[in-house]
């Protein structure tokens, strides 16, 4: 039986631990936290296509959306899966001419996009309060996960199929004979061997494999002015007041678990690093909550926090074997949540000897 270490239980993690599981391959599960307490537990979580180019990765981020569909209902559909589509809207008239033209651009991809009226808006978001003039837009495909539980559950379907998950101890070494990894090492002792080793472990995967001579080729989330960082807050609400994921002019949001909001802004992430101190953070908070309260009513209190993004130098997903070694792969991806589902069963297909022609644009080997 072949044997294969998944570093990293992240979205990406999980599902391919889920799908090597089920394909009968024994599975060891690692990361130095809980399952979905990185960044898969703390992004936006958005399932969409939206404006993803060149079309090629547009295509790969539909199929994601399909796969997200097929793997829900395989599992009951489940509540931390929210098909719910998205929405946008635009309040200058440049915004409404971008915004109408992302929608005929998507609809010639044959990508559910419909311009809203104001009685179209308000039956599928009635709390919401657009500023006079505003010009929306729904896409029927889009959706979004509660990212800790999703990526929970995976974990524990891939424990039921027999995966050994060991999480809460970081991986600190990886060994390697020449070109062959031979092991990972933990903080409390153990080693971990396996026949190959899949490594998904977003933004700390350079770090990994830094000391094998191997870069990844994502931006470093600690360099000044890197655009990985951001700031994402948590507002509570006295009921739910969204049901998807609503894209504005200055503003991201989508609806908790528990009745509140998610809130991130891209002005406002690009002014922090992983380094930002808690008062500033807290200014962000409240700089969020505002613009909320400009467009929903009834907001409690809020907090925050920084996340690392693992981003990708040229903004596409690095899908394959590492230059160099011949057992460790890589796969590691910003749209994480989009093409989570996908990449896991991909990425198991690979690891079990069946090469993806899908996946060749995305080989690590592109960097040089």
């Amino acid at each position: 039986m072949t044997h294969i270490a998944v570093i990293g239980a992240g979205i990406i993690g999980a599902a391919t631990a889920d799908h090597l599981a089920r394909s009968g391959a024994r599975v060891t599960l690692v990361d130095a936290r809980q399952p979905g307490h990185g960044a898969s537990g703390t992004s936006l979580a958005w399932l969409n296509s939206h404006a993803k180019d060149p079309r090629a990765y547009h295509d790969l981020s539909v199929a994601g959306l399909e796969e997200w569909r097929r793997l829900a209902a395989g599992m009951g559909d489940p509540s931390w899966y929210a098909p719910t589509g998205g929405i946008a809207w635009a309040s200058t008239d440049e915004e409404a001419a971008d915004l109408t033209a992302r929608v005929a651009r998507l609809r010639d991809r044959d990508y559910p996009a419909t311009e809203l009226t104001a009685s179209r808006l308000a039956d599928l978001e009635p709390a919401l309060r657009l500023p006079p003039g505003a010009h929306a837009a729904f896409f029927a495909a889009e959706g979004f996960l509660f990212g800790g539980p999703a990526t929970q559950a995976l974990v524990a379907r891939a424990a039921l199929h027999g995966a050994e998950v060991v999480t809460g101890v970081p991986a600190i070494g990886i060994d390697a004979d020449g070109g062959t990894v031979t092991g990972v090492r933990l903080a409390d002792g153990r080693r971990i061997t396996a026949d190959a080793y899949a490594f998904s472990a977003g933004a700390a995967t350079p770090g990994l494999l830094a000391g094998l001579g191997v870069a990844v080729a994502l931006l470093p989330g600690e360099a000044p002015g890197s655009p990985a960082p951001c700031l994402v807050a948590h507002v509570a609400t006295d009921t739910a007041l969204i049901r998807r994921v609503v894209q504005t002019p200055r503003l991201s949001m989508r609806p908790l678990q528990r009745p509140g909001l998610y809130l991130e802004a891209g002005d406002l992430n690009a002014t922090v690093d992983v380094h930002t101190g808690a008062e500033v953070v807290g200014q962000h908070v409240a700089e969020l909550r505002a613009r909320a309260a400009e467009v929903l009513p009834g907001l409690g209190d809020g907090d925050g926090r920084i996340c690392v993004r693992p981003l990708p130098e040229d903004g596409l997903p690095i899908v394959g074997w590492a230059p160099g070694l011949s057992n460790a792969y890589l796969t590691v991806t910003h749209s994480g949540m989009t093409l989570g589902a996908l990449l896991g069963r991909l990425t198991t297909a690979e690891l079990l000897g069946e090469r993806q022609a899908v996946l060749e644009a995305y080989r690590p080997g592109r960097f040089g």
